[in-house]
């Protein structure tokens, strides 16, 4: 079972969207944020979104942990690099899509990427940091060493570098997070009933930043 690490290439990219859709399978969120499921035409959508991004942003880096013995890609990764910015640029606020995928909950993925990104922009503000987007791992091979790799690349970058790291953590993504370092600064919930969830159904995730260089945070 070795495991190898590599830039995701264009090729790729249909093979990460189904292993983002089997890793949140099981999520309430994810039968509101796609009331009909995820057509033909919503899939070809993100294709060509993360096919602009890998293509055109150098910011943007798509990564693949892919076991060797089968050639088969068991988790992906979308690392940002965000340098420095000014009062005035973050004043601007989070920059969301101006499309969306087609037979999408609108409303609900707006909440969804706009908390993500203002979360971020009130814990790191305009300091230089690596935020990872997502990491993804098909369900029979999470545990078995793979979300580390793709951790462990962007964390080096951003030592290299003296810079922070950013992410968003749901509660079973925590500990693999924090054994590199990162500290949850904010926790958050989404009540879904307000989008036809069930009484009670909600989304926990939390703000979590890792400190230059892997240290302590400041107070």
């Amino acid at each position: 079972m070795p495991l190898t690490l590599s830039p995701m290439t264009e090729a790729d990219l249909p093979t990460y969207t189904t292993i983002d859709s089997l890793a949140f399978a099981d999520q309430p969120l994810i039968p509101l944020l796609w009331p009909d499921g995820l057509s033909p035409a919503a899939r070809a959508h993100l294709i060509a979104q993360n096919a602009r991004a890998l293509l055109h942003d150098p910011s943007s880096h798509f990564l693949k942990v892919t076991d060797s013995d089968s050639d088969t890609i068991v988790a992906c990764a979308h690392w940002s690099r965000t340098p420095a910015r000014t009062a005035a640029q973050l004043a601007q606020g989070p920059q969301l899509p101006e499309e969306w995928p087609p037979g999408a909950n609108v409303g609900l993925k707006r909440v969804v990427f706009e908390k993500f990104l203002r979360t971020r922009d009130e814990l790191v503000g305009g300091r230089p940091h690596w935020a990872l987007f997502i990491l993804v791992t098909r369900p029979e091979w999470q545990g078995r060493g793979a979300g580390s790799l793709l951790v462990r690349w962007g964390v080096e970058r951003a030592d290299e570098e003296g810079w922070e790291c950013y992410l968003e953590a749901s509660p079973k993504g925590r500990g693999l997070y924090e054994k590199f370092g990162f500290r949850v600064v904010r926790e958050l919930v989404t009540d879904l009933r307000e989008w036809g969830g069930k009484e009670g159904e909600e989304v926990k995730s939390a703000g979590m930043v890792r400190g230059i260089g892997g240290g302590e945070l400041e107070k």
